[in-house]
């Protein structure tokens, strides 16, 4: 059976599945699908990038929220990094912002080793321009806790939309939906977010049923 919906994806996806916690790796200043879809849910929020916690504790007011100002890999370390100008580009809704120097020392830290006591399942989105495994590696009992995951996927590079599908199958994780997918001036497309959800959760759907 097919069916056309006209709600956006999350909108759907709160029918489906049960979601009790946000968790947002690079939120940068915010990140507005998830703040409308779930407005009653905590975020767990993380940013690397120092300068953008006065936009994000301005922009979530209000909301349940926590943020960490620290990037996530499969390891504890601190990394010397150049911050490529797309990390501290303001988006649409920003005002203007002063960065600091655009070579500095990274703290990152895994997911698991995150004390994280809010209530499961969780829904994960992540969005860190070409470390998504790495964050996944170590956090991978975390994410035995979650229902659902987001990730922007780009259809080329190195970590590109089918390198991510592959690795998520690999974790028990099924590509379930797409959306904000986003197109050259040529009409190809560039990226979108990809919704997986856990193996047990996808048997469950009526997709599975087909």
């Amino acid at each position: 059976m097919e069916i056309t919906r006209n709600i956006p994806a999350l909108e759907f996806l709160k029918t489906k599945i049960n979601i009790e916690t946000i968790i947002d790796v690079g939120v940068q200043e915010c990140t507005p699908f998830l703040m409308k879809a779930f407005p009653d849910k905590k975020h767990i929020l993380f940013e690397a990038i120092e300068e953008w916690r006065p936009y994000i504790e301005d922009i979530y007011n209000g909301m349940d929220y926590r943020l960490y100002n620290f990037g996530l890999a499969d390891t504890n370390s601190y990394v010397e990094l150049e911050v490529a100008p797309f990390m501290l580009a303001p988006a649409e809704n920003s005002q203007s912002i002063v960065f600091g120097p655009a070579k500095r020392k990274i703290h990152f830290r895994r997911l698991d080793d995150v004390a994280l006591r809010e209530k499961v399942p969780y829904l994960i989105k992540i969005d860190v321009d070409g470390g998504e495994l790495k964050v996944i590696e170590g956090g991978a009992e975390t994410f035995r806790k979650a229902a659902v995951v987001i990730i922007e996927g780009r259809l080329h590079g190195a970590i590109n939309m089918t390198t991510i599908i592959n690795f998520m199958l690999e974790v028990n994780f099924k590509l379930w939906d797409m959306f904000n997918l986003r197109y050259s001036k040529e009409g190809q497309l560039i990226q979108c977010e990809l919704v997986f959800l856990n193996i047990s959760s996808y048997e469950k759907s009526q997709y599975n049923k087909q």
